[in-house]
């Protein structure tokens, strides 16, 4: 799980301390709204996730907050473009089931689900770094609006 990974052995206690601490992070579970001086930073785990399933990856492209986005891509204007289109997608999943209540026909969604997760997808990988291994990546689409994660 990802919160084993702090206890991954290295053979550097400096590294063993530094790998640590970024994946606990050092905000106090009391104080909600941490001031942006660097004096505190979240953990990584807030922003990875570790599925055990028959497709593991680390994160999702749909729901990953801006700033694991950033750290993907390393270009404000490319993450402003994937928020858009999540953004874009989640406004379309949101129409498809106004038209079914609307109509009181309800359908199976899956494969237009699957049709947005094919449009994200070939947005993204364009604008990955190259050799980045997309294994690591989920591009599936979900009612979860995506807005509530940056």
């Amino acid at each position: 799980s990802k919160e084993d990974l702090a206890s991954l052995p290295l053979d550097n206690d400096l590294y063993q301390t530094v790998l640590y601490k970024m994946l606990k992070g050092n905000i106090p579970q009391d104080l909600t709204d941490p001031p942006a001086n660097g004096e505190y930073y979240k953990s990584l785990c807030d922003f990875i996730q570790i599925s055990n399933t028959k497709s593991p990856y680390i994160m999702s492209i749909y729901l990953a907050p801006r700033e694991l986005l950033l750290a993907l891509f390393q270009n404000e204007k490319t993450v402003k473009k994937v928020l858009a289109k999540r953004n874009e997608i989640h406004e379309a999943l949101k129409e498809k089931e106004r038209e079914e209540k609307k109509t009181g026909i309800k359908s199976d969604n899956t494969p237009f689900r699957t049709e947005k997760s094919q449009i994200l997808r070939d947005t993204v990988i364009k604008m990955l770094p190259l050799n980045f291994d997309i294994n690591f990546i989920d591009f599936g689409v979900s009612s979860s609006n995506p807005e509530d994660y940056e």
